[in-house]
């Protein structure tokens, strides 16, 4: 049993050292025990201590190679055994996913449409069956439409489909404590529990029973039964990953007495457990009886069947889908009957079908598992954050910060409020790849997770450190004007008139307005912020995408769903960096594939040792180059990867100036005042009426002098080590500026309509204003998210808006680009390795080009095995 020391990982315990140890003791204190002589009794005693020692160590070390699932690194089963074992939920088969949108070929004599697809409606393409996630309605309105595409508006519900369907296996029950029954699917998928893509409140009848895996009984032949789980006579039980208790019934006491004599259930807790059985295949167990209910008669699972990576498919976005399926209903708008069949309609696909994972791989398990004592499995930390992505979506390197880490970077010191009650992440697929036994560095089509929009919004929302605005909604003067508002409205209900030469003339609409104008204030505040807009984190990413399915399952995971708090995606800022490597090599080998090999083994430790905002260092790469035996010396330097934009002067490239328009065409934008003009339908007091306005940006040059200033200033002045930080106040400033400049008009037209006392339409610019804040940059338009009062917006004669915002997006990559290489170069300390990062986003990739490695060999050297 004795094991030698350097053999044991963990306990580092060995016979043999504890004996050494025991025999110095004794001889230092003396008398009979000192004698270590093969017969005597002071080596029988030592022995027997050192023996007894060497089997505690073996049971320790055999414990803690079983927690980290060492000795069974080749067989699955010991894997997912030992992960049950310590309470770990392994990932199974994830559907693919995809967003569908409907457009109608015809809208025949009716002037609405629409369309009600229930959760379950399957579709069909290329051989693979799509199932609709949720229920959805879909709306289309043709004199909302005047180009006629037939474009229907989802109106409730999420537009997602996911490759698979719903399966139900039938077990029965053999009425015994602790059942155990196995449904034999391997596609069953990682839709159950927590995971659950309808997955709320456990506690809910409606709510376990909407869910995408349900496990039901005969309630009649049930004990005890707790009536609020049951509906029509089946038994909903709780589904869980992880155990059989019941947290919300965990400090309930059962009272015996209340039960009657001879029954097996002394619970009312009716909590499964599924968990991936040993096969691959999915277990259920059940209680007995006092911890959980034991189940009687039939017991009916339905559950996800999906193919998991088998079911992604790319290049179909655009592909209708055929179906048949005679529970999607058609009607008109108010929901009567309607001339229009489903054979009129052409649902597709908007995205291709993506995100589908396999089961969770051994090796991510393995990684994986033993941090589940870290953090109980809950989201409350980076490592916890990190763990459940890896589990989740192919991820590799994940981070996670909240108010904490946001408030620190405001330049004065204050604390933000808007940072409350949220987390921010950013997270990434590998930046480094095996293929046939070598790793590459991948690019960015394969690091990045696909699904974030191109929304400029985003820049102000994330990176608005410092105080853009102070301006707000000022609630008490809005209020005091509403009220006013009412009030004339209420005096003055019946007819003003005065007596001339030709009678009595009315006067209530201009004895209305003077009164409004002289009480309403003169200037009401107006919300510029853009942060303040009513969006949600999920409005900049794309429904179904990859980024979609992680955030959605952050947000039924997180700790942080109360009120305002949300999981806010923060695009990764992945520096390029290029490693040089000065080696000098002893003489008298063949040296061919050293380069081959340096390259191999440092990204290889890159792949397993990158992480965000995490030191990379020379001498670590050092070290592991020293270790290839021809190797004597070796010198690593790092530097910034030299791109095309490096000739460039940020300086030079002025807001719409001749220079940058070589590299960015801005379209029927000028630097001269132009016109935007907007369609869209008011909402008041459940009156619709279709509006067009027509607003006057301003001369360009106010914002171009303004972001030369700031350049000037806080950029050029430091180029050499300018940050990430740094950049993203600029690119916020920009931001700022950009929606300023469309906002102005409307302001002006505010300050209008507020000195002639018409509250309507300052209250509907005002919402203007706020419907304006839900852009989004199309192929060839602009699109809006509908508020509650502006509906169906749209830009008309002509595409200057459209155009100004792509310019600005466009001016922001640009800047970015330009100053990407002084950023990377920045951080580089004075010791030469990669530290001084300023934001918890960033991340860096190295490359080791094959001519960046310089070999010389020692003529005063031989080779060690000569």
């Amino acid at each position: 049993m004795s094991n030698a020391l350097d053999q044991r990982k963990y306990a580092k315990i060995s016979f043999e050292a504890v004996r050494e140890h025991l025999v110095s003791i004794m001889k230092a204190k003396g008398g009979n025990l000192a004698d270590a002589s093969e017969s005597s009794y002071g080596r029988l005693m030592t022995d027997l201590f050192s023996g007894t020692a060497d089997l505690m160590g073996y049971y320790a070390e055999s414990g803690f190679m079983n927690a980290f699932m060492e000795p069974s690194s080749t067989s699955t089963p010991s894997i997912y055994a030992n992960a049950r074992m310590l309470g770990y939920s392994i990932r199974r088969p994830v559907p693919a996913k995809a967003g569908i949108g409907i457009a109608a070929t015809k809208t025949g004599k009716y002037n609405s449409i629409r369309v009600r697809i229930p959760k379950g409606t399957e579709f069909t393409i290329g051989g693979l069956t799509l199932t609709a996630m949720d229920d959805m309605e879909f709306y289309y309105n043709r004199n909302t439409d005047p180009s006629n595409t037939g474009l229907m508006t989802l109106v409730s519900g999420k537009a997602v489909v996911a490759e698979g369907q719903f399966k139900t296996e039938t077990l029965v029950s053999t009425g015994k404590q602790n059942q155990i029954h196995v449904v034999n699917d391997t596609t069953f998928s990682d839709y159950f529990g927590d995971n659950d893509p309808n997955f709320d409140d456990d506690g809910n009848v409606a709510h376990r029973a909407a869910a995408f895996t349900t496990v039901t009984s005969d309630a009649t032949l049930m004990d005890n039964v707790d009536p609020s789980v049951v509906v029509n006579d089946k038994l909903y039980w709780r589904v869980s990953r992880r155990g059989l208790i019941d947290p919300s019934k965990e400090n309930v006491l059962n009272d015996i007495e209340k039960f009657a004599a001879g029954q097996d259930n002394y619970t009312d807790n009716y909590t499964v457990e599924i968990t991936t059985a040993n096969d691959g295949n999915v277990q259920l167990k059940f209680g007995d009886g006092l911890n959980s209910a034991i189940p009687y008669g039939l017991i009916n699972v339905t559950y996800f069947s999906t193919l998991g990576e088998g079911g992604n498919l790319l290049d179909v976005a655009g592909t209708v889908l055929a179906t048949s399926d005679s529970k999607i209903v058609i009607t008109q708008g108010d929901g009567t009957e309607s001339d229009i069949t489903l054979e009129d309609l052409n649902i597709a696909l908007t995205t291709d079908i993506r995100s589908g994972l396999d089961i969770q791989s051994i090796e991510s398990i393995k990684a994986d598992a033993p941090y589940i004592f870290n953090s109980l499995d809950k989201l409350v930390n980076r490592m916890s954050y990190k763990i459940f992505l890896r589990r989740y979506a192919d991820v590799k390197y994940a981070t996670a910060f909240g108010e904490d880490i946001l408030n620190t970077k405001l330049q004065n010191g204050s604390i933000d409020v808007k940072f409350m009650n949220q987390i921010r992440f950013s997270v990434l697929k590998s930046l480094y790849r095996k293929k046939d036994k070598n790793y590459y560095p991948t690019t960015s089509n394969e690091y990045f997770l696909d699904g974030c929009k191109i929304n400029g919004l985003m820049y102000t929302w994330l990176y608005d450190y410092g105080e853009l605005s102070k301006q707000g909604l000022d609630s008490g003067h809005w209020a005091m004007a509403e009220r006013v508002n009412k009030a004339i409205d209420s005096v003055f209900n019946g007819v003003v008139c005065y007596k001339n030469s030709e009678g009595y003339v009315d006067v209530s609409a201009q004895v209305k307005q003077a009164i409004r104008k002289a009480v309403m204030p003169s200037d009401i505040p107006m919300d510029y912020q853009v942060y303040s807009a009513k969006l949600s984190p999920l409005d900049f990413v794309e429904t179904g995408s990859e980024l979609y399915n992680v955030m959605t399952s952050l947000n039924q995971r997180g700790m942080v769903t109360l009120g305002g708090g949300y999981h806010n995606y923060v695009y990764p800022s992945v520096h390029e960096m290029q490693c040089h490597l000065d080696i000098t090599l002893y003489r008298g080998n063949n040296f061919t594939d050293v380069k081959e090999r340096v390259q191999n083994i440092i990204y290889k430790y890159l792949s397993d040792n990158t992480e965000f905002a995490s030191p990379i260092y020379r001498s670590r790469i050092e070290a592991l180059v020293h270790n290839l035996t021809e190797v004597e010396g070796v010198d690593v330097t790092f530097a910034p990867v030299v791109n095309q934009y490096n000739a460039l002067n940020v300086a030079q490239l002025p807001w719409l100036g001749s220079v940058t328009s070589e590299f960015i065409a801005p379209g029927s934008v000028t630097i001269d005042p132009f016109d935007f003009t907007l369609q869209y339908t008011l909402v008041e007091s459940n009156v619709k009426t279709t509006t067009t306005r027509t607003f006057t940006m301003p001369n360009q040059s106010t914002i171009q002098n303004l972001i030369a200033d700031y350049c000037s200033t806080m950029i050029s002045n430091h180029l050499e080590t300018v940050t990430d930080l740094e950049i993203d106040r600029f690119v916020a400033y920009i931001w700022s500026q950009v929606m300023q400049q469309i906002y102005t008009p409307i302001a002006d037209q505010i300050d209008t309509a507020t000195a002639q006392g018409d509250i309507e339409t300052v209250r509907s610019l005002r919402a203007l204003i706020d419907a304006i804040k839900g852009w989004e940059l199309g192929p060839d338009s602009l699109t809006f998210k509908d508020t509650d009062t502006i509906t169906s917006m749209s830009e008309v004669n002509g595409n200057t808006l459209y155009d100004y915002l792509k310019y600005g997006l466009n001016y922001i990559k640009l800047i970015r680009n330009v100053l990407a290489y002084y950023v990377t170069k920045s951080l580089i300390d004075d010791n030469g390795n990669i530290t001084n990062y300023t934001n918890d986003n960033e991340i860096v990739q190295v490359v080791v080009p094959v001519d960046e490695i310089d070999l010389t060999v020692s003529l005063d050297s031989v080779l060690l095995t000569e």
